[in-house]
C-alpha cells in the first residue's frame, strides 16, 4: 500500500537556498534544484535516505527510517508495519512517527490505495460507499460517473487513459467518516478501509486498472513528540457498511 506525505512548505523547500536541502517524510532529505515551487512529479536528488531497517515476522513486517538532517532542522523516525489479523480477513496498517528535530512537522499523509480485484476494469460492477452523504467539491464527469447520496457508481467502463476522480466534501471531524466499502457485484468482493484518524481530505481517482481512494489525515508533531495512526482492510463478499 503506496503512502506520500505531502507538507505546504515541503520540510524546508519554500526557505532553502538553490543547491540547498529540503526533507519528504519517506524518502529523505533532497537537493532542490533551481525551479523556484516544488513538483511533486519532479526527480530529486536524494541526498541521504536516512538509516533503514526491516524487521519480519510469519504476520508482519516493519520497515523503520531514522532521519536527520542538521541543515534545515528537520529529523524524525518512522515505522510502518503491516500486519495480518490471523484468522481473519483483515490487513492492519501501523505507524509511528516521532518528530527528533528541532523544529514542528506539519504534514499530510494518504494512502493511494491502488486497487484491482480480478483484474476487473473500473466501471459499473463497482461501487464505493461512505459514511457520509458526498458533496463533490468539483464538478465530476458525469459520463464516467455519479454520485448518489453516500455512493459513487461508475456510468461505463473506463477506457485507456481516461480518468475519473470525484473530490470528497461532506465528512465531519471525527474518525468515523474514515470508512469506505469498495464492492464489485460481479464478483460478489468487497474491502472496506478503515481509519482511527479524522480525514482531512478524500479523494477518489481511477483509471481503467485501478480504483484508488484516497483519504488523508493531518499530521501535527512538536519536537519530541510522537503520533501514532493506523488503517484496517477488510476483505469480502459483497455487502452493506
Amino acid at each position: 500500500m503506496p503512502e506520500e506525505f505531502t507538507a505546504d512548505d515541503n520540510l524546508g523547500y519554500t526557505t532553502a537556498p538553490v543547491g540547498g536541502t529540503f526533507i519528504k517524510i519517506g524518502v529523505g532529505v533532497l537537493r532542490k534544484p533551481a525551479e523556484p515551487s516544488y513538483d511533486k512529479y519532479a526527480h530529486y536528488e536524494i541526498v541521504d535516505g536516512g538509516k533503514r531497517t526491516v524487521k519480519a515476522t510469519k504476520t508482519s513486517i516493519a520497515f523503520t527510517q531514522d532521519l536527520i538532517d542538521t541543515s534545515t532542522g528537520y529529523g524524525y523516525l518512522y515505522t510502518k508495519t503491516i500486519r495480518l489479523i490471523p484468522n481473519t480477513s483483515q490487513m492492519v496498517l501501523e505507524h509511528t512517527l516521532k518528530n527528533t528535530g528541532a523544529k514542528a512537522i506539519h504534514a499530510r499523509v494518504y494512502d493511494h490505495n491502488f486497487l484491482t480485484l480480478d483484474h476487473q476494469l473500473s466501471g459499473p460492477e463497482f461501487t464505493v460507499t461512505t459514511r457520509f452523504p458526498i458533496t463533490p467539491k468539483q464538478p465530476i464527469n458525469a459520463e464516467f460517473g455519479s454520485v448518489e447520496g453516500n455512493v459513487i457508481r461508475y456510468n461505463r467502463v473506463l477506457e485507456d487513459k481516461e480518468i475519473f476522480r470525484v473530490d470528497m466534501g461532506g465528512y465531519g471531524n471525527t474518525a468515523s467518516d474514515y470508512d469506505f466499502l469498495i464492492q464489485n457485484k460481479k464478483l460478489d468482493a468487497s474491502v472496506r478501509i478503515q481509519g482511527d484518524r479524522p480525514l482531512d481530505r478524500a479523494a477518489l481517482w481511477s483509471i481503467n486498472a485501478a480504483l484508488s481512494v484516497e483519504p488523508f489525515i493531518a499530521l501535527a508533531i512538536e519536537p519530541g513528540q510522537q503520533t501514532d495512526w493506523k488503517y484496517t482492510y477488510t476483505f469480502g463478499p459483497a455487502r452493506k457498511p
